[in-house]
């Protein structure tokens, strides 16, 4: 493997490493808005639209 390719590699794997762990705070907080809803009455449409865009963002 040339160098090059090797450094392009490298990059590619770290920008995975970072954009996942992305994805993992940001469902955390996902995660958080739920339970913060979960206290307020008549919230199951927000409570299920998050729950929703959080299973569309794990598909991806």
């Amino acid at each position: 493997m040339r160098r090059e390719h090797l450094l392009d590699y490298r990059h590619t794997v770290h920008a995975f490493e970072e954009g996942a762990q992305g994805l993992r705070e940001f469902n955390e907080c996902l995660d958080h808005q739920i339970e913060s809803f979960e206290l307020v009455p008549a919230c199951d449409r927000v409570i299920a639209f998050i729950r929703l865009m959080r299973r569309k963002i794990i598909v991806i």
